[in-house]
C-alpha cells in the first residue's frame, strides 16, 4: 500500500516536471525566439502563431547543422 502511494506521487512529480520543461522549451526557446526573429525581419505576427514555432525550430535546426559542419571541418582525421 505505501509503495503504491510513493509510486503515484513519484509519477505525478515526474509528469509535472516534464510538463514544465516542455513548456519552457517550446514557449521560450522556440516560440519566443521565432517571434523575435520575425519581428526583427519586420514581419508582423502574433506571438502565439504557428509561424513563430516554425521559424524558431528552423533557427535551432540551422544552428545544429552549423555546429556539426564546424565540428566536422575542425576534426578531420
Amino acid at each position: 500500500m505505501p509503495e503504491e502511494a510513493i509510486g503515484g506521487l513519484l509519477g505525478w512529480t515526474v509528469r509535472i516536471v516534464g510538463y514544465v520543461l516542455v513548456d519552457v522549451v517550446l514557449e521560450i526557446l522556440v516560440k519566443r525566439l521565432g517571434y523575435a526573429l520575425l519581428r526583427g525581419l519586420g514581419v508582423r505576427t502574433h506571438p502565439e502563431s504557428a509561424w513563430c514555432a516554425v521559424v524558431g525550430l528552423a533557427f535551432w535546426f540551422l544552428c545544429m547543422v552549423a555546429v556539426v559542419a564546424i565540428w566536422r571541418h575542425t576534426h578531420l582525421a
